[in-house]
């Protein structure tokens, strides 16, 4: 029973102790807790920025790099609309021995037709080039 009449007491000596601060002390514990929510709601909102900025550049530098890589083995492209086999092999191998390839998920290139001319997995040559899905949260 006591219990119940402390915690009935609670509201009412938050509010006396509340009463009995200073104008002054009220208005630094209320803007204590603003600045703080404020802190709070732009670190997120900074923390988010640094994220995406991340992603962001770590993708636009492994495209660069994977296109000086590749681009030198597909320069036929320019003139035709498929590769011959040399190039076909020297990217088949060079995908499949190397550190990049075996980090790479997929390969796809394009003539201005549209039609894939060179992909990782033979059986999609030929196929339609759509731009890939690109994940919601970046």
């Amino acid at each position: 029973m006591s219990m119940s009449t402390s915690a009935e007491q609670q509201p009412g000596a938050v509010r006396r102790k509340w009463s009995r601060l200073s104008l002054a002390n009220q208005f630094a514990v209320v803007g204590g807790l603003v600045l703080l929510a404020g802190a709070l709601a732009v670190g997120l909102w900074v923390a988010r920025q640094i994220e995406r900025g991340v992603v962001l550049n770590s993708a636009n530098a492994t495209a660069l790099y994977v296109d000086s890589f590749i681009s030198p083995l597909t320069r036929e492209l320019e003139t035709n609309d498929e590769l011959s086999i040399g190039p076909i092999r020297a990217l088949d191998e060079a995908l499949r021995e190397s550190p990049l390839g075996r980090r790479l998920v997929s390969v796809r290139s394009g003539v201005k037709t549209g039609r894939l001319s060179t992909a990782t997995t033979m059986s999609s040559l030929g196929a339609g080039l759509s731009p890939p899905h690109v994940s919601k949260r970046i």
